[in-house]
């Protein structure tokens, strides 16, 4: 599967954020963490391909969901003027902001989700975001590997958090992920397919939930 990564520029003109500039301060750092085993594009490049995912999902039915009707309804929610599919986008765009940093204090990126969140609530003021906005945001952010616990997470905007999860595993496809699983399977692909049962899972309880 080939993704054409969006520039900066086609990213400002597609979401048009009033704050656009400081936010593409707050991710030219990315440019800097090259691939790894797991990914094909440094991290600038892996976190573009997300946020396409995420809007071409809010459009159309990308990932061929048994409930998509129901997603569709959950990102097309406003939060105080603001579509939350819109949000999600910048959530994608920022979900791995902390990855340079954590390289450089601890030489290694394992904890980044935690300085990611530190460098969004540094940034706050400037993201323009209201309190509402700015929590739906940052719920994302915490959670964009939260399938790594094997779980349906205790948080809120579980559909919303699960599918910035799974686009983080969507768009790797680096050497790792075409490794091979003992059922001949890649192993990425494998790991994509057992997401996507738990999310469908997810939205069939908030398809009956009402």
């Amino acid at each position: 599967m080939r993704h054409k990564i969006a520039s900066i520029k086609n990213i400002h003109r597609l979401l048009s954020f009033a704050n656009f500039d400081r936010i593409s301060d707050m991710i030219k750092d990315l440019r800097s963490e090259s691939p790894k085993k797991w990914h094909k594009w440094n991290c600038l490049g892996h976190s573009t391909a997300m946020l396409q995912k995420v809007m071409t999902l809010a459009l159309s039915n990308s990932l061929k969901l048994r409930n998509y009707g129901t997603l569709q309804v959950i990102m097309h929610e406003d939060i105080d003027g603001q579509k939350k599919w819109r949000l999600m986008c910048l959530a994608a765009l920022l979900h791995d902001i902390g990855k340079p940093i954590a390289r450089k204090i601890e030489d290694s990126t394992r904890n980044h989700v935690q300085y990611s969140l530190k460098e969004i609530d540094k940034f706050r003021d400037d993201l323009g975001l209201t309190d509402k906005q700015f929590f739906f945001l940052r719920t994302l952010v915490a959670n964009h590997h939260v399938f790594d616990t094997g779980d349906i997470p205790k948080t809120d905007f579980i559909p919303e958090s699960l599918i910035l999860a799974y686009f983080d595993g969507d768009c790797t496809r680096g050497p790792k992920f075409y490794e091979k699983t003992e059922s001949g399977e890649f192993l990425g692909e494998q790991q994509l397919s057992e997401k996507m049962t738990l999310i469908d899972r997810v939205l069939f309880r908030y398809t009956f939930s009402g």
